[in-house]
Protein backbone atom coordinates (compact mmCIF):
# COMPACT_ATOMS: atom_id res chain seq x y z
CA UNK A 1 0.00 0.00 0.00
CA UNK A 2 1.34 3.28 -1.23
CA UNK A 3 1.35 6.59 -0.20
CA UNK A 4 -0.92 7.08 -2.96
CA UNK A 5 -3.58 4.21 -1.93
CA UNK A 6 -3.48 5.90 1.91
CA UNK A 7 -4.06 9.09 0.82
CA UNK A 8 -7.25 8.50 -1.85
CA UNK A 9 -8.35 6.60 1.20
CA UNK A 10 -7.89 9.13 3.95
CA UNK A 11 -10.26 11.40 1.29
CA UNK A 12 -12.82 8.71 0.87
CA UNK A 13 -13.13 8.52 4.86
CA UNK A 14 -12.80 12.12 5.12
CA UNK A 15 -15.99 12.31 2.04
CA UNK A 16 -17.62 9.86 3.81
CA UNK A 17 -17.25 11.54 7.11
CA UNK A 18 -18.29 14.79 5.30
CA UNK A 19 -21.60 13.01 3.81
CA UNK A 20 -22.31 11.61 6.96
CA UNK A 21 -22.26 14.93 8.44
CA UNK A 22 -23.98 16.63 5.67
CA UNK A 23 -27.04 13.50 5.45
CA UNK A 24 -27.29 14.22 9.75
CA UNK A 25 -27.49 18.01 9.04
CA UNK A 26 -30.61 16.70 6.37
CA UNK A 27 -32.32 14.88 8.61
CA UNK A 28 -31.87 17.55 11.53
CA UNK A 29 -33.35 20.26 8.42
CA UNK A 30 -36.04 17.95 7.88
CA UNK A 31 -37.25 16.74 11.90
CA UNK A 32 -37.00 20.33 12.38
CA UNK A 33 -39.31 21.44 9.66
CA UNK A 34 -41.54 18.12 10.51
CA UNK A 35 -42.13 20.05 14.42
CA UNK A 36 -42.34 23.27 12.83
CA UNK A 37 -45.32 21.65 10.31
CA UNK A 38 -47.02 19.57 13.50
CA UNK A 39 -46.70 22.78 15.65
CA UNK A 40 -48.80 24.94 12.39
CA UNK A 41 -51.01 21.97 12.17
CA UNK A 42 -51.98 21.80 16.16
CA UNK A 43 -52.56 25.58 16.57
CA UNK A 44 -54.51 25.67 13.42
CA UNK A 45 -56.70 22.54 14.91
CA UNK A 46 -56.57 24.42 18.64
CA UNK A 47 -57.96 27.50 17.07
CA UNK A 48 -60.65 25.22 14.82
CA UNK A 49 -61.84 24.42 17.66
CA UNK A 50 -61.71 27.29 19.37
CA UNK A 51 -63.98 28.95 16.64
CA UNK A 52 -66.65 26.02 17.31
CA UNK A 53 -66.44 26.29 20.43
CA UNK A 54 -66.89 29.96 19.94
CA UNK A 55 -69.70 29.39 17.46
CA UNK A 56 -71.30 27.07 20.13
CA UNK A 57 -71.24 29.55 23.10
CA UNK A 58 -72.60 32.53 20.52
CA UNK A 59 -75.54 29.81 19.19
CA UNK A 60 -76.04 28.45 22.90
CA UNK A 61 -76.18 32.61 23.98
CA UNK A 62 -78.59 33.64 21.08
CA UNK A 63 -81.41 30.66 21.66
CA UNK A 64 -81.22 31.41 25.27
CA UNK A 65 -81.87 35.30 24.28
CA UNK A 66 -84.72 34.40 22.13
CA UNK A 67 -86.26 31.91 24.53
CA UNK A 68 -86.08 34.58 27.05
CA UNK A 69 -87.67 37.38 24.75
CA UNK A 70 -90.47 34.31 24.04
CA UNK A 71 -91.30 33.75 27.39
CA UNK A 72 -91.41 37.43 28.06
CA UNK A 73 -93.87 37.84 25.43
CA UNK A 74 -96.10 35.23 26.63
CA UNK A 75 -95.68 36.52 30.19
CA UNK A 76 -96.61 39.82 28.95
CA UNK A 77 -99.39 38.79 26.86
CA UNK A 78 -100.87 37.01 29.84
CA UNK A 79 -100.64 40.04 32.37
CA UNK A 80 -102.22 42.14 29.41
CA UNK A 81 -105.26 39.59 29.32
CA UNK A 82 -105.52 39.89 33.09
CA UNK A 83 -105.75 43.73 33.10
CA UNK A 84 -108.39 43.28 30.30
CA UNK A 85 -110.57 40.99 32.00
CA UNK A 86 -109.82 43.11 35.44
CA UNK A 87 -110.77 46.42 33.51
CA UNK A 88 -113.98 44.79 31.80
CA UNK A 89 -115.31 42.75 34.97
CA UNK A 90 -115.25 46.46 36.43
CA UNK A 91 -117.02 48.20 33.96
CA UNK A 92 -119.88 45.22 34.36
CA UNK A 93 -120.17 46.26 37.99
CA UNK A 94 -120.17 49.96 37.46
CA UNK A 95 -123.09 49.39 34.68
CA UNK A 96 -124.64 47.15 37.46
CA UNK A 97 -124.58 49.54 40.13
CA UNK A 98 -125.65 52.50 37.75
CA UNK A 99 -128.38 50.10 36.79
CA UNK A 100 -129.20 49.63 40.49
CA UNK A 101 -129.18 53.09 41.06
CA UNK A 102 -131.72 54.10 38.86
CA UNK A 103 -133.94 51.22 39.82
CA UNK A 104 -133.64 51.94 43.16
CA UNK A 105 -134.66 56.17 42.10
CA UNK A 106 -137.46 54.66 40.65
CA UNK A 107 -138.62 52.49 43.39
CA UNK A 108 -138.31 56.20 45.82
CA UNK A 109 -140.24 57.98 43.28
CA UNK A 110 -143.41 55.50 42.50
CA UNK A 111 -143.12 55.00 46.61
CA UNK A 112 -143.22 59.22 46.85
CA UNK A 113 -145.98 59.14 44.20
CA UNK A 114 -147.85 56.31 45.97
CA UNK A 115 -147.94 58.41 49.21
CA UNK A 116 -148.72 61.47 47.67
CA UNK A 117 -152.20 60.01 45.91
CA UNK A 118 -153.29 58.23 49.69
CA UNK A 119 -152.10 61.58 51.21
CA UNK A 120 -154.69 63.20 48.51
CA UNK A 121 -157.41 60.93 47.83
CA UNK A 122 -158.14 59.48 51.53
CA UNK A 123 -157.22 62.17 53.69
CA UNK A 124 -158.85 65.72 54.91
CA UNK A 125 -157.01 68.60 56.32
CA UNK A 126 -159.54 67.26 59.44
CA UNK A 127 -158.02 64.40 59.72
CA UNK A 128 -154.58 65.49 61.55
CA UNK A 129 -153.51 62.87 63.34
CA UNK A 130 -153.60 60.25 60.66
CA UNK A 131 -152.04 62.51 58.44
CA UNK A 132 -148.98 62.61 61.31
CA UNK A 133 -148.92 59.06 60.96
CA UNK A 134 -149.16 58.85 56.74
CA UNK A 135 -145.64 61.62 57.48
CA UNK A 136 -144.34 59.24 60.29
CA UNK A 137 -144.97 56.18 57.68
CA UNK A 138 -143.47 58.12 54.83
CA UNK A 139 -140.09 59.30 57.03
CA UNK A 140 -139.90 55.57 57.72
CA UNK A 141 -139.88 54.21 54.42
CA UNK A 142 -137.95 57.27 52.84
CA UNK A 143 -135.04 56.64 56.12
CA UNK A 144 -135.22 52.42 54.96
CA UNK A 145 -135.19 53.27 50.83
CA UNK A 146 -131.84 56.11 51.83
CA UNK A 147 -130.69 53.54 54.03
CA UNK A 148 -130.21 50.76 51.41
CA UNK A 149 -129.16 53.44 49.05
CA UNK A 150 -126.27 53.73 51.29
CA UNK A 151 -125.34 50.36 51.59
CA UNK A 152 -125.32 49.46 48.01
CA UNK A 153 -123.10 52.74 47.73
CA UNK A 154 -120.50 51.62 50.47
CA UNK A 155 -120.71 48.35 48.52
CA UNK A 156 -120.05 49.55 45.34
CA UNK A 157 -117.35 51.42 46.46
CA UNK A 158 -115.44 49.01 48.18
CA UNK A 159 -115.74 46.75 45.20
CA UNK A 160 -114.44 49.74 43.02
CA UNK A 161 -111.45 50.11 45.46
CA UNK A 162 -110.85 46.38 45.59
CA UNK A 163 -110.96 46.55 41.45
CA UNK A 164 -108.48 49.68 41.64
CA UNK A 165 -105.94 47.57 44.42
CA UNK A 166 -106.16 44.90 42.16
CA UNK A 167 -105.21 46.68 39.13
CA UNK A 168 -102.33 48.45 41.27
CA UNK A 169 -100.85 45.20 42.10
CA UNK A 170 -100.96 43.41 38.55
CA UNK A 171 -99.21 47.03 36.97
CA UNK A 172 -96.33 46.90 39.82
CA UNK A 173 -96.25 42.93 38.79
CA UNK A 174 -95.91 43.93 35.29
CA UNK A 175 -93.14 46.34 36.14
CA UNK A 176 -91.07 43.82 38.10
CA UNK A 177 -91.25 40.90 35.88
CA UNK A 178 -90.30 43.63 33.06
CA UNK A 179 -87.29 44.76 35.23
CA UNK A 180 -86.38 41.37 36.04
CA UNK A 181 -86.43 40.42 32.33
CA UNK A 182 -84.41 43.57 31.47
CA UNK A 183 -81.61 42.32 34.08
CA UNK A 184 -81.30 38.91 32.42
Amino acid sequence: MGVEERHKRREEKIQEVEQRELMLQDNRRLRSQQRILLDLERRQDQEGLEAQKAESHRAAAKERSRKQDEDLRNEWRTEDQKIHFWKDLRKQRETLYEEEIHKQQEKEEKHKELLHQQMITGQREADFPDRRGNQQLQKQSKHRVSKRLEQFYQQAEQQSQKDKDLQQYLKEHNLKALRSAMVL
